[in-house]
């Protein structure tokens, strides 16, 4: 089996994507994540990582793995939260409301092949969270950490990757909360909104989550999605990131 990374994210609506989009336009969006998925598979090159980047895409869900080259690297889980945050913000700007979960463990890739116990981790906990977001597993929580460490150790490496990532309180299915580390897309996309001027970035959110019609089971999605946009500008104020 190989050491690596999966994240798998769909979409949040509860009918896909097809209830909202015709096929052509949806594949009008995807094209452009597409475009933003090879940059980032560019970008990890000029890093001369030895790991691979690779990613499929069927209906409305996406899968992408960091396969190691040698062994487990717990350094590449903050690079990869923030390669998945570029996707997410992405998504958002076409309107893709999408929610996802990664993992760092051991799978196998071969060919049409894709398994292991990474998959199977990130396939049980990617359709969990309640809201437009990725959360990284219990065990790769525990492990971010470690990663940033070893980074923020190398001094060679000025980029602050922990901006990236933000622990949440992230509401599940059954009602249940777990405070795991969250992609902090919330914070990319206010700085990508505060350009354009008025209305504001949590205005224009709001807009994008309200632009079709929502059905009662998925409406506390949105306003959970609200509340963690809200929290991540908090801390970023706090922590002076903006």
């Amino acid at each position: 089996m190989n050491n690596g990374i999966v994240c798998i994210i769909d979409a949040l609506a509860t009918k896909g994507v097809w209830s909202i989009d015709e096929p052509l336009v949806y594949l009008s969006k995807l094209k452009r994540v597409h475009l933003q998925l090879d940059k980032i598979i560019r970008h990890f090159k000029t890093l001369r990582s030895p790991h691979k980047l690779e990613y499929i895409t069927f209906s409305d869900t996406i899968i992408l793995t960091l396969t190691f080259k040698g062994y487990p690297n717990e350094a590449a889980i903050p690079m990869f939260v923030r390669a998945i945050d570029g996707v997410f913000s992405t998504c958002f700007a076409e309107d893709l409301l999408m929610r996802g979960a990664i993992s760092f463990g051991k799978f196998i890739k071969r060919k049409n092949i894709l398994t292991g116990p990474a998959i199977d981790d990130a396939a049980f906990w990617h359709e969990k969270p309640q809201m437009v977001g990725c959360a990284l597993t219990p065990n790769t929580t525990l492990l971010y950490d470690y990663g940033i460490d070893s980074i923020n150790r190398d001094p060679n490496q000025p980029y602050n990757y922990s901006q990236h990532a933000l622990k949440f309180d992230v509401q599940l299915k059954e009602g249940r909360r777990y405070n795991l580390y969250t992609v902090n897309w919330p914070l990319s996309t206010y700085k990508a909104f505060i350009p354009l001027g008025e209305p504001g970035p949590l205005l224009r959110m709001k807009a994008i989550l309200g632009k079709y019609p929502i059905p009662a089971e998925a409406y506390q999605k949105h306003l959970n999605t609200i509340a963690f946009f809200e929290y991540s500008i908090h801390q970023a104020k706090l922590d002076k990131h903006i």
